[in-house]
């Protein structure tokens, strides 16, 4: 006896109930434009400093930088008091003092942490898995690397190549 598909949710299984489309309706068409924001998934272990670089070039290249957001799973030993974010902060301007930079670090509220010691480091797929957990309502999502670079205008280039692929399940991999 044939089940339905299932997906785990972190709790429970969750029965997926494929929907009834008819060929013509396959792939199925991109939903209707919403915000046009991003979320970007990023994770790291103990990469403090490409990782705020990486953070400066996204919001740089980016040609909205309103609808950049972003989701910093860090691993980080606890000995010495650096981590991305607060680099990301100083290498803005925003000084050394990690209390001040909610105020004072450019783009401070469109960034999510969460700080994981080193030593509970799992691998990236579970640090790229606790990253969904930062995830917003964004109507796009993508997954970095902790030294990536970016091109001037990367987030209409990628929206643009996406909505090529006519697919509301189109994946873009690099």
């Amino acid at each position: 006896m044939a089940t339905a598909p299932q997906v785990f949710d972190g709790v429970t299984w969750q029965e997926v109930t494929p929907p009834n489309l008819r060929p013509s309706e396959i792939p199925i068409k991109p939903a209707p434009a919403l915000d046009g924001s991003i979320f970007v998934n990023l994770a790291h272990l103990k990469d403090e400093a490409r990782c705020a670089q990486t953070i400066q070039r996204l919001f740089d290249n980016a040609e909205d930088k309103a609808s950049v957001f972003i989701g910093l799973v860090e691993h980080n030993e606890n000995n010495h008091g650096r981590d991305c974010l607060a680099m990301y902060c100083e290498n803005a301007g925003a000084g050394g003092d990690k209390n001040k930079h909610p105020k004072t670090c450019p783009r401070y509220s469109q960034i999510e942490s969460l700080a994981v010691f080193d030593l509970g480091a799992k691998g990236p797929t579970v640090s790229r898995a606790l990253g969904r957990k930062l995830l917003g309502n964004q109507e796009y999502c993508m997954q970095i690397d902790s030294h990536s670079d970016f091109v001037k205008n990367w987030d209409t280039v990628a929206k643009s190549e996406w909505k090529a692929t006519n697919n509301e399940y189109g994946v873009i991999s690099a």
